[in-house]
């Protein structure tokens, strides 16, 4: 099974290796950025996209602690790393 969107609990079931085996994540804090970069060329006079995106990042379970870190810009906490632990080698 699949899902779109990283959450914690999400990021669980990934690292754990059972049912769910992959997100489609969103990266709500670049997409901020990529619109800030957008909005201040607009504001000097460049021409910008007429629409803006970032690209989608795909989280399974031999990626997902480094994928945690790159949405949520912060180290994974301790109940991802448990379940990582766990599932070693398979999650890192």
């Amino acid at each position: 099974m699949t899902t779109i969107d990283l959450g914690l609990q999400s990021a669980i079931e990934i690292a754990k290796g059972d049912q769910l085996k992959a997100t489609g994540s969103q990266r709500p804090y670049d997409q901020g950025v990529a619109e800030a970069l957008a909005m201040m060329n607009a504001l000097i006079g460049k021409e910008t996209p007429p629409w803006i995106a970032v690209q989608s990042l795909p989280v399974v379970q031999s990626n997902v602690l480094e994928s945690y870190k790159i949405v949520f810009k912060k180290d994974p906490p301790p109940e991802l790393l448990d379940a990582c632990n766990k599932a070693k080698p398979a999650c890192n």
